[in-house]
């Protein structure tokens, strides 16, 4: 699924496509979210969460056919940035000014996490799970936080990767990177107890930011960057 849109008030659009075939072909859903769509999660085949500028959270239970709109525990027209799921009842969404909700009843209500630690100052960019439940976060400002217990308690991780982290993937319980602006892409292999940074090529602009991972067979990992660079690595 992808969404679309602008930041012009003359073309506020947020169309909605989806493709069932690997990307061969796009249909063009019958909704049309009116802002800019910043996340989405599917935690299911037919349950899918997205999280859009203007403090708008929206859920369909029928693979995107249909949208409902649910209600934001944040004040305000807060930018909702990142989310994840951990099934199809729980999961976490962030944005601006470190805001952090989480939902345990299927987005049915949010509650506002206030005490992650997370500065108040940055905004948080992506998030994360892992297989056994814990949840990462990361954003502006180099920081990052892990949940072990669901979102009750919070610990700052040290990266050691400089600038704004943008993108978190786990490929599995113990191996997961982090995308960061100045060029900086971080790796672990312990389930994010310690974290290393990984070699990129030379031609790789040093202003380059990682914004998104991939996972293939078997060692497979895709990154993108924003200024269009896609780099892989076969060897995990």
């Amino acid at each position: 699924v992808a969404a679309g849109g602008s930041t012009s008030t003359t073309l506020n659009i947020g169309e909605v496509s989806k493709t069932t075939n690997g990307g061969a072909t796009w249909e063009v859903l019958p909704f049309n979210f009116g802002r800019i769509v910043y996340a989405f999660a599917a935690p299911t085949e037919n349950i899918w969460y997205a999280a859009t500028g203007l403090n708008k959270i929206f859920k369909t239970t029928d693979a995107g056919a249909t949208w409902v709109e649910q209600t934001s525990a944040l004040p305000g027209t807060t930018a909702l940035w990142s989310m994840a799921f951990l099934n199809e009842t729980t999961g976490f969404i962030g944005g601006v000014s470190g805001s952090l909700m989480r939902t345990t009843d299927g987005g049915a209500t949010w509650t506002q996490i206030t005490n992650s630690g997370f500065p108040g100052t940055q905004t948080i960019f992506d998030m994360a799970y892992q297989p056994d439940g814990s949840i990462t976060i990361v954003g502006g400002g180099s920081n990052a936080i892990k949940s072990t217990d669901g979102g009750a308690t919070w610990t700052p991780i040290f990266v050691g990767a400089a600038g704004t982290y943008f993108a978190i993937k786990y490929k599995d319980q113990n191996i997961g990177f982090i995308g960061a602006g100045s060029k900086n892409l971080a790796r672990t292999t312990d389930g994010g107890a310690t974290w290393n940074l990984s070699n990129l090529p030379d031609q790789i602009a040093s202003t380059s930011s990682f914004w998104s991972f991939g996972f293939g067979f078997p060692n497979y990992v895709w990154t993108s960057a924003v200024g269009g660079e896609v780099l892989y690595s076969a060897d995990g």
